[in-house]
């Protein structure tokens, strides 16, 4: 697969409804307090990619979405054919990833000015660690997000 490009600046998450990002695992709600997205290649597949973290800076508890440029739903199982995954990721040693679920896509409205563009939608899915970790269950996912 061919190196990703970030067409976009990241943004503060002021909470879901507004500026945000929120899931289930395993049954507890997580709610992200800093998220980003952005308009990104993954060699020549063109993907909307949406990230939420639990805290901010670097590393800690993310989950991130890859899926199709445009309103629908799209399987979140990790295909080098269309690009679409997702992942939840608790450390650099404990990486769940998607092998089965799907995003929705509700609102696409990208924007070339910085801040403007806006995605809506909602997720699912079941992640593997391929270190044999587990799985983990990613439910009643959301997302609304400027960036």
């Amino acid at each position: 697969m061919g190196a990703c490009s970030k067409d976009s600046s990241d943004s503060a998450s002021t909470g879901v409804g507004g500026d945000g990002m929120s899931w289930t695992v395993d049954g507890k709600t997580e709610t992200a307090v800093f998220t980003t997205g952005g308009l990104i290649s993954l060699g020549n597949l063109p993907l909307l990619t949406v990230v939420g973290k639990l805290t901010n800076g670097s590393g800690g508890t993310m989950t991130t979405l890859n899926m199709g440029r445009g309103v629908g739903t799209y399987p979140l199982a990790a295909s080098a054919t269309t690009g679409y995954s997702a992942a939840y990721t608790v450390s650099a040693g404990e990486n769940y990833i998607a092998s089965g679920g799907s995003a929705t896509l509700t609102t696409y409205a990208p924007s070339a000015t910085a801040g403007e563009s806006h995605v809506v939608g909602t997720f699912t899915f079941t992640g593997t660690d391929p270190n044999g970790t587990g799985t983990k269950t990613v439910t009643n996912g959301k997302f609304d997000i400027k960036f």
